[in-house]
Order: structure tokens, then C-alpha cells, then sequence
């Protein structure tokens, strides 16, 4: 199994890389990392969410939304996962 990755999204001083990661079950977990800072400042937040989905798509669309809220900017146009 392995993870389904849409491509990264900047936002302001931040790089958001939703992907989706398959499930046992035939599901999938949405993921999200969101990287900022440079060199040795960096900093990468990755948080798995809790929802399952049965597509791959669906999953990078949440993990989108979700890194929005978290950064407080205003939703990025959708995307599909490669």
C-alpha cells in the first residue's frame, strides 16, 4: 500500500502537501503536511485526521480544507491526487 500525494500548495510562508494514505479496510486516511521556515528554522507539521474516505481524491480534498483552517487563509482551489 502506498500513499496517494497531491501536489504542494503554497501559502504565504507555508508549503501545504495533502496526501492519502490507503487503510486496511480499502479506505483511505487523509493526511497533511505543512511545512514553513528555511535551513535550519524549518518546521513540518504532518497531522493524519480522523474521517476515513473511499477515494483517494476525497481524502486530499479534506487534508486541503482541514491545513486551510489550521492556517487560517482561505481555501485553495481544488486539486486532484496523482
Amino acid at each position: 500500500m502506498s500513499a496517494f500525494f497531491d501536489a504542494p500548495i503554497a501559502v504565504g510562508k507555508h508549503t501545504v502537501c495533502p496526501f492519502a494514505k490507503p487503510t486496511s479496510e480499502g479506505e483511505y486516511a487523509a493526511c497533511v503536511s505543512i511545512r514553513g521556515g528555511q535551513g535550519r528554522s524549518s518546521v513540518d507539521h504532518v497531522l493524519r485526521f480522523v474521517p476515513l474516505f473511499g477515494d483517494a481524491q476525497a481524502a486530499c480534498r479534506y487534508a486541503i480544507e482541514q491545513a486551510m483552517l489550521y492556517l487560517n487563509a482561505p481555501a485553495a482551489s481544488s486539486s486532484t491526487c496523482a
